[in-house]
């Protein structure tokens, strides 16, 4: 089997970066043979933002450098239950077929240890910037001794530290978790942190942030409240949810409310006589502005102008 696919070409046929863990090698994928291992990694290399992998079996052969036979038995061994799988979820499974592909299931995880390696790579990257600045200005202009420059070196790094956790625990705290409808830190005290470190929160970069977090408390809150559990938190919900949010200047309460509407009808809940289905996606829900103050207006707590409990906790 090795000789099959020994004597093939293989490169990367796909620009951009794959952070490939150590782990790889300790994982029961690597006891598997050479061509589902080929194929795995070029799935990883394929990989969107989202963990899908956009291609037909014969175009993900060819980009791999196997044969349709080795690509076929390598998707049914990736795709089965793997009862030594360090990961139980999915039952060891590591891809699930979608429309148009495959999605890696465990990818989310990993793009999160990515992300936060690639922060602190930035981090380290500012930091040695500023103190070259520092240096410069300590030396040249105020010709202050050693000393005070290594004070200034010892004081930006960790005021750029701290920038950094206070972004990172923003992001976090908005990080969806439709599972169990838990969230992080309060988003009041983040921005707290934030005004500490120096970074004002009416700034572009900080609304956008902020909004950001919005968009993902709605997605979890949907998720939890409609049983959509398994969702998948995709640029597609974050854009129809966030367009929301700009249309009527970031009431979070309205959208949240706009849940608890769409869940008492039954002709969304797939309640009634003459639904054949449920609608209750967030294409469905957010689709427009029009849909939102439909479901939302059905709460009277909403008609009273009163804040969702949702957007209250979250304002403490």
């Amino acid at each position: 089997m090795l000789a099959d696919v020994s004597e093939k070409p293989y490169f990367n046929p796909v620009s951009g970066f794959t952070k490939l863990f150590s782990s790889l090698i300790f994982s029961t994928v690597w006891r598997e043979e050479m061509h589902v291992k080929v194929v795995w990694i070029t799935m990883l290399a394929m990989a969107n933002r989202n963990g899908e992998v956009l291609a037909s079996i014969p175009g993900l052969a060819d980009a791999a450098r196997v044969s349709l036979d080795q690509c076929q038995d390598a998707l049914a061994r990736l795709g089965g239950p793997d009862t030594y799988s360090r990961t139980k979820e999915h039952e060891g499974r590591r891809i699930i077929e979608v429309d148009g592909g495959w999605r890696l299931l465990n990818y989310p995880k990993y793009r999160e240890i990515r992300d936060a390696d690639e922060r602190r790579i930035q981090t380290r990257e500012a930091v040695r910037a500023h103190r070259a600045r520092k240096a410069e200005a300590l030396t040249v202009s105020q010709g202050k001794p050693r000393k005070a420059q290594a004070e200034a070196e010892v004081e930006a790094e960790a005021d750029a530290e701290k920038k950094s956790k206070a972004l990172v625990a923003l992001k976090r705290d908005g990080r969806a978790n439709g599972s169990n409808g838990k969230h992080g830190q309060p988003l009041q005290a983040v921005i707290q942190e934030l005004q500490e470190v120096g970074l004002k929160t009416d700034s572009r970069l900080t609304k956008d942030v902020f909004r950001g977090v919005m968009v993902k408390i709605v997605f979890s809150y949907w998720a939890k409240r409609l049983g959509h559990d398994e969702a998948l938190f995709d640029q597609k919900r974050d854009r129809t949810i966030r367009q929301r949010l700009v249309e009527n200047q970031d009431n979070l309460s309205e959208l949240l409310y706009a849940v608890d509407g769409a869940l008492k009808d039954d002709w969304v809940m797939g309640r009634d006589a003459k639904s054949q289905k449920r609608f209750d996606g967030i294409e469905h829900i957010f689709q427009d502005r029009a849909h939102v103050e439909k479901f939302a207006i059905t709460i009277p707590q909403y008609r009273s102008k009163q804040q969702h409990p949702m957007a209250i906790k979250y304002a403490r």
